[in-house]
């Protein structure tokens, strides 16, 4: 019986291990670059302002957005084409991608949804993700990544009503890649990274239990996974604890756990792609989740700047490693 249970406890323990995948220790390296709060700030007040709102079927706004965000990556070096794809009658849409690095290779991808939930302003969601995947362009400009085929896409309709369907633009995306024969190394999705909390208790967890394993405070950012064996959370958290001072916790979760496949990742998930989510946690944290209150002034920019160094940290990682494997110096 002792054996049993021993053996019971093992198994509990190792599955804990693999679905926290705790880091010991990092010790954050200094960037050669900062990345200013200012800058990121302004996307997100284009976007959930003067764009405002920016729900599928206000043409005027989405164009006004899509217009936005294309003329910034080709500002910043992106080569830049539009995915256009209808989800009714006269309701054409268009995912915005951004082609940054080599011509061939691996092909790694960072995307975030445009859109925001019917009238709402949507600053946190998912302005804020937007405005990540922006300032990453300005920085590839300045310090270029050219071993790996690199994609910064914006989504068009991640909400309701066009959530998990195939009207989503990232299914779209995808759809689009399963043709070419194309299997991403790398996706990762942001979606929702810009509201961070001091306040105790201000942090909530789907299952009973995860708030004995994770943080009760909400100022960290979290990466979240499926249970695939090849799930890149480890190697993208513990890149991104490197970048910056901000807290970085993961989990691996089957999807049936409210939230975790509540974005773009799910059509990569549907596709068998490697994918993950980087998040603030949502409606988990954030109170203002699909309401009005979703404004600018919500959000901490200082710790979204710290995402942008984080991300950037990882598609660097990447790059350095398509080197090393290619025999270059």
């Amino acid at each position: 019986m002792r054996k049993l249970v021993f053996v019971l406890f093992l198994l509990a323990a190792s599955l804990l291990l693999y679905l926290v995948r705790p880091v010991m220790w990092v010790t954050p390296t200094s960037s050669a670059f900062s990345v200013a709060p200012a800058n990121v700030k302004a996307h997100v007040m284009l976007l959930s302002e003067k764009y405002a709102p920016r729900t599928w079927n206000e043409v005027g706004g989405t164009r006004q957005v899509v217009s936005y965000i294309q003329h910034h990556f080709e500002a910043h070096g992106g080569d830049v084409y539009l995915q256009r794809f209808d989800v009714g009658e006269r309701e054409e849409q268009a995912n915005v991608i951004a082609r940054y690095g080599a011509d061939e290779g691996p092909l790694v991808i960072v995307g975030a949804h445009y859109d925001s939930y019917e009238g709402t302003p949507g600053a946190d969601d998912n302005a804020s993700g937007v405005a990540v995947l922006l300032e990453l362009g300005t920085i590839l400009k300045r310090f270029p990544l050219n071993n790996i085929r690199l994609e910064l896409v914006a989504f068009a309709s991640e909400e309701p009503p066009h959530f998990q369907t195939e009207r989503m633009g990232s299914a779209q995306y995808v759809s689009a890649l399963k043709e070419s024969r194309e299997n991403p190394a790398l996706v990762l999705i942001l979606e929702m990274v810009g509201f961070f909390t001091d306040e105790p208790n201000s942090q909530a967890y789907p299952i009973p239990g995860l708030e004995l394993l994770y943080p009760s405070v909400g100022n960290f950012v979290a990466v979240i996974g499926n249970l695939s064996p090849f799930s890149p959370t480890y190697s993208v958290k513990v890149r991104m604890l490197e970048a910056s001072s901000l807290p970085v916790y993961s989990l691996n979760a089957p999807r049936f756990i409210p939230g975790v496949d509540f974005s773009d990742h799910q059509s990569f998930w549907d596709a068998g792609m490697n994918a993950v989510m980087i998040t603030d946690t949502a409606f988990f944290r954030n109170p203002n989740y699909h309401e009005l209150t979703d404004t600018t002034d919500t959000l901490d920019y200082s710790r979204m700047s710290e995402v942008v160094a984080g991300v950037y940290a990882v598609l660097k990682a990447e790059n350095e490693a398509r080197q090393s494997s290619d025999g270059r110096n």
